[in-house]
């Protein structure tokens, strides 16, 4: 007889899963699908690649910033660096005009505040004045 190993019987199952692996294409709790992971780094690529970067980096550069040009380069995805300031234009938080940006997001903030106090300290004040009543009677 032919010993196995120039048989070529060895070689037949190279490429095959070891014992008890689950087979090509199969699904494996935990583990990703490649199409999947695919889909994500394409995705990742369009909305962070750096020519695409630079051109929300120029725009967003501008003293005034084109908001429609921004709709429309954000269309496809914002890069992750960038999304905040990108996000407070296109959702009008914040003005396109530069000069005016710091300005509104100070009285924004501090109009947050000033809300926080009227409606949460009284709360706050109400509980204490439970907690202290309950102690004294308990």
């Amino acid at each position: 007889g032919v010993p196995a190993s120039s048989s070529g019987a060895l070689h037949a199952g190279a490429g095959a899963a070891p014992a008890g692996a689950a087979p090509a294409g199969a699904a494996v709790p935990g583990v990703r699908s490649d199409a999947s992971a695919l889909q994500k780094q394409v995705s990742k690529f369009r909305s962070g690649s750096a020519p695409r970067t630079e051109k929300f980096r120029k725009l967003l550069r501008e003293p005034i910033v084109n908001l429609d040009a921004l709709r429309e380069l954000a269309w496809s995805g914002i890069p992750a660096r960038l999304r905040p300031l990108c996000w407070r234009l296109l959702l009008g938080y914040v003005p396109p005009n530069r000069d005016l940006r710091e300005g509104v997001l100070s009285r924004k903030r501090g109009e947050y505040r000033n809300l926080v106090e009227e409606y949460y300290n009284p709360i706050l004040e109400e509980t204490r004045i439970a907690n202290a009543n309950a102690n004294a009677n308990g």
